[in-house]
């Protein structure tokens, strides 16, 4: 485990293989595998979300939808 995060109906929990999102509306985790040696660069958390920057791509995990999304 690298980092752990909480605010509000969301946490997030950093490994050196994955990201897990929790969400207290859906009361559960929800993983994605990080690619090779994708490393996380930045952690926002913007109200019920996280948006988790890596060297390779952006991802955002929002509480009320449990699921992982990448953006462009």
């Amino acid at each position: 485990m690298q980092d752990v995060r909480a605010q509000g109906y969301v946490a997030l929990v950093i490994t050196t293989e994955r990201l897990f999102g929790y969400s207290a509306f859906m009361n559960g985790f929800h993983a994605i595998a990080l690619q090779g040696d994708e490393r996380v660069q930045g952690i926002e958390h913007t109200g019920d979300a996280f948006l988790i920057k890596t060297t390779s791509r952006t991802l955002m995990f929002r509480s009320r939808m449990a699921s992982w999304t990448e953006m462009g």
